[in-house]
C-alpha cells in the first residue's frame, strides 16, 4: 500500500525567525487563515487584518465543532478578537486600506547618517521644502554635498518649493565645487491642483537647470522610485557620473499606479472587460519593472548589495577629490 502520513515538521520555518532578526516583515490577512497560514502571519513585525472579511484561527470552526460545539468564523476568531490580544497588530476598513497600511515609510535620515563619516551630516534646510534632504558630509575625510529624498513627505515628489531648495543647493556645491551624493527616492513632480496653482513646472525646471549646468562629479544611488521629469533628473545623464541602485529600485516614465490609466487609456476602455485588460497590462509591464533589467541594459552601472554602499561611496568620494578645482564659477539662464 503506497501513501503515508506525512508527520508535521517546521521544514523552512528557520527562514521565518532569520528573517525577523534581519528584515521588516509584515503580513496582511486577508482573508480565512487558520494553522500554518495563521503562524505566518504571526511571525512578522507588522500584522493586519480587515475588518469583516478576515478571521484567524488555530483551527477553524469545522476542527473546532467537534470539542467545542459550533461557531461562526467572526466568532471564534475575527478581526475583533486578534486586534485585542495582541495576536495581530493592526485592522483596515477594506484590502485596499490594508495595503495602504503595509506601505511604511522608512527614515531616510538613518541612511544618510549610516553612509557618510560618524557624525559628519550637516543639514541645511530642513524645515522648507521638506520632500528633499540637502546638507553637507564627509565621505572618507572629503568633504561633499548631500541631496536625498524624504519619502515622509509627499513620498519624496518634488513640490515647488523643493525644487527651489534643489536649485539653491546645488548652486551651492557647484560654487564651492563639492562632490554630490544623491539618494534617491522620488516618484515624479508634485501633482494636483495646489502643485499646479503653485507653478510647481517652472520651479522644477530651474531646478532641473542648476542639475544640467553644475559639472562637478555626481554619484546616485537608487534607494526606491525614479519616476517621471523630477526623477529623469537625479543626475544629469549626458555626462558622466556614477549611478547605482539598490536591489528595493524601481524606475520607469510612470509609476504603475495611475500610470497604467493614462498611458493606456483607450486600449483598457476599448476592451470588453476593462478591469480584465488592466489587469493583462500590468501583469506585462511588471515583468519588466525589476532593477536588474534596467542593470542589464546599463541604467544603472551597478545593483549594489545596500550594506556595501558607505565603501563605495568612500571610493566615489576618493576618484572626485584630484577633480577639485579652484576660482570662480558661474551659471547660464534658466526657465
Amino acid at each position: 500500500m503506497q501513501g503515508h502520513s506525512p508527520m508535521p515538521k517546521a521544514f523552512l520555518w528557520d527562514w521565518w525567525t532569520d528573517n525577523l532578526s534581519e528584515v521588516p516583515v509584515v503580513s496582511l490577512a486577508l482573508g480565512s487563515v487558520a494553522g500554518l497560514g495563521a503562524a505566518r502571519v504571526v511571525a512578522s513585525h507588522y500584522s493586519v487584518m480587515v475588518k469583516g472579511s478576515s478571521q484567524m484561527f488555530v483551527a477553524g470552526p469545522p476542527v473546532v465543532e467537534w470539542t467545542h460545539g459550533k461557531f461562526e468564523k467572526n466568532e471564534l476568531g475575527g478581526r475583533h478578537i486578534h486586534t485585542r490580544n495582541g495576536a495581530v497588530d493592526d485592522e483596515a476598513a477594506s484590502e485596499a486600506d490594508a495595503f495602504e497600511r503595509a506601505r511604511k515609510v522608512y527614515n531616510m535620515r538613518r541612511i544618510v547618517a549610516a553612509v557618510v563619516d560618524r557624525d559628519s551630516f550637516f543639514e541645511t534646510g530642513k524645515f522648507w521644502g521638506r520632500s528633499v534632504i540637502t546638507g553637507f558630509a564627509r565621505l572618507s575625510g572629503w568633504p561633499v554635498a548631500i541631496m536625498a529624498g524624504d519619502p515622509m513627505h509627499y513620498g519624496g515628489a518634488w513640490t515647488a518649493r523643493a525644487a527651489e531648495k534643489i536649485m539653491r543647493f546645488v548652486d551651492l556645491a557647484q560654487t564651492f565645487h563639492l562632490p554630490v551624493v544623491h539618494l534617491v527616492d522620488c516618484p515624479g513632480f508634485l501633482i494636483g491642483p495646489q502643485a499646479e496653482a503653485e507653478g510647481t513646472i517652472r520651479y522644477g525646471m530651474r531646478a532641473a537647470a542648476a542639475i544640467l549646468q553644475s559639472i562637478v562629479p555626481w554619484c546616485s544611488v537608487i534607494v526606491r522610485k525614479v519616476f517621471g521629469v523630477a526623477g529623469a533628473l537625479h543626475q544629469n545623464s549626458s555626462r558622466y557620473g556614477i549611478r547605482m541602485a539598490w536591489p528595493s529600485a524601481e524606475w520607469g516614465s510612470l509609476p504603475i499606479a495611475g500610470g497604467l490609466e493614462a498611458a493606456y487609456r483607450a486600449e483598457i476602455e476599448a476592451a470588453p472587460d476593462p478591469a480584465a485588460k488592466r489587469t493583462e497590462i500590468e501583469q506585462r509591464i511588471r515583468k519588466f519593472a525589476s532593477p536588474m533589467r534596467g542593470a542589464e541594459r546599463f541604467d544603472v552601472e551597478e545593483i549594489i548589495d545596500p550594506r556595501h554602499t558607505r565603501k563605495l561611496l568612500c571610493e566615489f568620494a576618493e576618484l572626485a577629490a584630484p577633480l577639485r578645482t579652484p576660482g570662480r564659477t558661474s551659471f547660464g539662464v534658466r526657465p
